[in-house]
């Protein structure tokens, strides 16, 4: 932050350290989590104040809230966030549309063999269409590719591909809000009567919530 900037977060907190002081964890034996939730409260609080939610933004801030707090003998910034980049700062609402906005067709996949999980939503992206067969349109891009046969439906979709990525995603620990985990293509996954298929998309936390974006193709080159 520059002088104006630390001014400003100063003034704020001389005069609402108490409402500031009862969003976070300032006990120097702050989980994990609770130190990425703290860092999370402080970079709302600098977007709030029209300051830059930064990594070191956010770090300088949480040196200031703890020398307010008048926590001492401590690594300031270690007790009130984690010793790592969170991801970058994102419009949470403009990257779900940006995804929404090349959907050739999506589903919210909520069980996983018949288990119940948080949500994911799933989607087969505009340029799946190069991937289908004339009869069984999936988005709207047509530039040749490898297809799938006529049994390649969106039904098809939801209960083979659409499955596949929701279960890859799904299993994707250290998930960063808003940096995306890419599947990558060159990797095969053998399907039982369809043979090798290649998924070319990602993975995305935003708000919270697992985002997956993808098209696929049967992938018969050695």
């Amino acid at each position: 932050m520059n002088s104006s900037e630390k001014g400003k977060f100063q003034g704020h907190l001389d005069a609402s350290m108490a409402t500031v002081r009862g969003k976070l964890n300032l006990g120097p034996g702050a989980s994990s989590m609770g130190k990425l939730d703290n860092y999370v409260e402080i970079r709302k609080l600098l977007r709030n104040l029209g300051i830059a939610g930064t990594d070191l933004n956010v770090k300088e801030a949480a040196a200031m809230i703890a020398k307010k707090a008048k926590i001492k003998n401590v690594d300031f910034a270690a007790v009130v966030v984690l010793l790592e980049d969170p991801g970058p700062e994102i419009d949470v609402q403009k990257e779900i549309k940006k995804i929404k906005d090349d959907v050739g067709h999506a589903i919210e996949v909520t069980e996983l063999d018949d288990n119940p999980i948080p949500a994911i939503y799933v989607q087969l992206d505009d340029a799946q269409m190069k991937h289908q067969p004339s009869s069984v349109p999936i988005g709207t891009r047509v530039k040749e590719g490898e297809k799938f046969g006529t049994y390649a439906t969106k039904t098809w979709h939801e209960a083979n591909t659409m499955l596949y990525m929701a279960k890859w995603a799904y299993g994707l620990t250290g998930l960063v809000e808003g940096r995306k985990v890419e599947h990558g293509q060159l990797q095969k996954i053998n399907h039982p009567t369809v043979g090798p298929i290649s998924y070319e998309g990602y993975c995305v936390l935003l708000g919270g919530k697992r985002y997956v974006t993808f098209h696929c193709y049967p992938n018969s080159r050695k």
